[in-house]
């Protein structure tokens, strides 16, 4: 069974790795829930593939390129705490099983008012802040 761990969820993203031993070289996919489990008929899914460089994975893991990085979709951006699920998939069985971690917890707030001093979301990278307050 594949396996992994979800090491953040906050205003910047979502991070962690996942493997299955059984083809330690190959990336696995991993099904983020937002809003509760994937049994939930009202959680909003995605799946990305764990296959990104992490470098303190290659020691632990013998295996480099098992983490995954996700932005908060916008829709979740609406200032309430929210949860994410993180799940890794087996490749021949399709099982797929909770990460060590998960659920996870954030809280990702709106984009300002015009009263405010930036034009971007606090889970969003912008450009410098102004000081025309």
């Amino acid at each position: 069974a594949a396996e992994g761990q979800l090491d953040q969820a906050s205003s910047s993203g979502i991070q962690g790795w996942a493997r299955d031993p059984d083809a330690p070289d190959q990336p696995v996919d991993v099904v983020l829930s937002f809003g509760g489990s994937i049994r939930n008929q009202n959680a909003v899914t995605i799946t990305i593939a764990a296959d990104q460089y992490r470098k303190d994975l290659c020691s632990e893991l013998g295996s480099c390129e098992h983490a995954f990085s996700a932005s908060i979709p916008a829709s979740l951006k609406d200032g309430k705490r929210r949860s994410v699920y993180a799940y890794s998939v087996d490749k021949q069985t399709n099982e797929k099983k909770l990460l060590i971690g998960a659920p996870r917890s954030f809280h990702c707030g709106t984009a300002p008012t015009s009263t405010g001093n930036c034009a971007h979301g606090n889970c969003e990278q912008g450009g410098p802040m102004n000081n025309k307050l």
